[in-house]
């Protein structure tokens, strides 16, 4: 849409050459405020300038008398310079102009994201949008993908968008208007941090991006980055950095959001607002282009996917829901099905099959919850195919009640090659639980543990057990009874691939720790459970 700025007309006399730069400057500022704005900006001052007619042969520089009222001291516009303003509006229209903009909406607090691109088709070269879409009409807009390859998520069984790093890169005809208040997310996962790596940016035609979400190799952080100019001296700008140095290697959760209201430029990482400070106003060029993974010079190296748009800011408190663990399994073994099958009641259908001596029992871990598993201690356990990347942020629990404490028994554990990638388990020689990641797929590999205080908590009892590892953060984390115990740094650099299993562990090619006692309600989440969360699943 085209339009028409309410700049000083020319004089009606001749003016000085400070007075007609002085004209001109003005002119230049207010037709400038309206660059990126829309289609076209059309001075008003020329639809009534003389020789705008075809036969006028009143001098350039002079308004049509027809235009102006005086008031015995000095000339101004009537209402037939206004009228003429209205009508060379109608003549110049473009049928567009009159049509409503197909990329409104979704400004609402509360309001859906106007675009979701999972990167979940897995084949193509086409990301389709599976959000609300935008306009009356709700348009989609796909991403349409160059040189980009299908790789993992961070869940297991779902797909991602890997980019090489050097000419991959996704572009789609959603062009957020960014001086608006607007928020995009992402999951990435980063594998070269040798230079500038692009997320997300509106782009320009005339030069710099309006907004970029990137990994900044400067300081090895992210950022968010807006600007008051594509081009041009005096260009002001807003970087907003995380607190921590990006992982390499590791699946993150980041999310930009401008709040045009207050005019300020928040960064989350993980959910977590790292910095909101005040902004400048970026500029917004309605031509440039929505990149995914790229800028004008720089792209991305690894793998995204769940990018969402929404045309609102966010805060911390609806971020950290997208930033949340997934719930990837939910064996409660209520026993509502098959005989020998644990029913999932995750959303992702993971049923595990019984084994050997495990056996229906009703023995559940409260009165509510009357049934569980019982295992034999000789070859029971539930399986089904891996269910976690081991090698990413998970979180496993549990409740288990022991009959025999006289060797290693093994809860949870998910089985590589030569070992399981973790194991929650009781340990025999310190009486306790624990928890526990191997540092290769090798045979006796070094090992990662936190440990619950000896005699802490009995056995024979039903007992809450959770495990988590934090990506992140580089640490290995148990609860017990809703109460950490023991949190210790590790890093769990391979995916167990193998069996998920309860009630049996893995190590050095032999099917180990075969429990003695029940097992109730195993949920296992590819992300981190923190404190209050753990504290919440105890009571369910």
């Amino acid at each position: 849409m085209k339009v028409y700025a309410a700049t000083i007309p020319p004089f009606t006399v001749a003016p000085t050459a400070l007075q007609e730069n002085a004209r001109t400057l003005v002119n230049k500022f207010i037709l400038g405020r309206m660059d990126g704005q829309a289609d076209g900006v059309i001075n008003f001052s020329d639809a009534v300038g003389a020789g705008i007619e075809d036969g006028s042969s009143a001098a350039y520089d002079t308004v049509m008398s027809d235009y102006l009222t005086s008031d015995g001291t000095a000339l101004s516009p009537n209402e037939a310079y206004y009228e003429a303003l209205a009508w060379q509006y109608v003549t110049d229209a473009e049928d567009t102009d009159w049509k409503l903009d197909d990329q409104s909406g979704g400004t609402e607090d509360g309001s859906r994201s106007i675009a979701v691109w999972d990167f979940d088709d897995n084949t193509g070269s086409t990301a389709r949008d599976t959000g609300d879409g935008t306009g009356s009409t709700k348009t989609k807009h796909p991403t349409t993908l160059t040189n980009v390859a299908w790789g993992k998520s961070r869940r297991v069984g779902a797909s991602a968008g890997t980019f090489n790093g050097t000419s991959s890169y996704g572009t789609t005809d959603l062009k957020p208007n960014t001086t608006a208040s607007l928020t995009v997310s992402a999951w990435v996962k980063l594998t070269d941090g040798s230079t500038d790596r692009p997320v997300f940016a509106r782009g320009s035609v005339a030069g710099a991006p309006s907004l970029t979400l990137t990994y900044q190799a400067s300081d090895k952080h992210w950022a968010a980055q807006v600007q008051t100019a594509a081009t041009g001296e005096g260009i002001g700008s807003t970087t907003a950095l995380s607190d921590n140095e990006a992982q390499i290697g590791v699946w993150t959760h980041l999310a930009v959001s401008y709040d045009a209201e207050d005019q300020e430029l928040s960064l989350f990482v993980n959910g977590h607002q790292d910095t909101n400070p005040p902004s400048v106003r970026p500029f917004n060029d309605p031509n440039g282009a929505t990149w995914i993974g790229r800028t004008k010079d720089s792209y991305f190296a690894g793998d995204i996917a769940a990018v969402r748009v929404w045309a609102r800011k966010l805060g911390e408190a609806e971020m950290e829901l997208w930033a949340a663990p997934i719930n990837v399994l939910d064996w409660e073994l209520n026993w509502t099905g098959p005989p020998a099958q644990a029913e999932d009641n995750s959303p992702y259908d993971h049923p595990g099959t019984l084994t050997g001596d495990a056996s229906y029992s009703c023995n559940g871990h409260t009165e509510e919850d009357e049934c569980a598993t019982h295992f034999g201690g000789v070859d029971g356990a539930i399986t089904r195919n891996a269910v976690l990347n081991t090698d990413q942020s998970f979180s496993i629990s549990a409740w288990a009640r022991l009959e025999n404490t006289d060797e290693d028994y093994t809860v949870v554990s998910q089985d590589g090659n030569h070992v399981a990638g973790f194991l929650l388990q009781w340990n025999s020689h310190n009486n306790s639980w624990r928890f526990l990641t191997a540092g290769a797929d090798t045979d006796n590999p070094a090992t990662a543990e936190v440990n619950a205080q000896a005699g802490a908590s009995d056995p024979h009892q039903w007992t809450h057990l959770v495990g988590v590892y934090d990506a992140t953060a580089g640490t290995l984390s148990l609860y017990v009874n809703g109460e950490p115990a023991d949190t210790q740094p590790a890093r769990h650099s391979w995916n167990a691939t193998g069996q998920f299993a309860v009630g049996r562990g893995f190590w050095n090619g032999q099917k180990t720790g075969h429990l003695t006692g029940d097992i109730d309600a195993i949920r296992a989440y590819q992300g981190v459970l923190t404190a209050d969360q753990v504290v919440e699943l105890k009571g369910l």
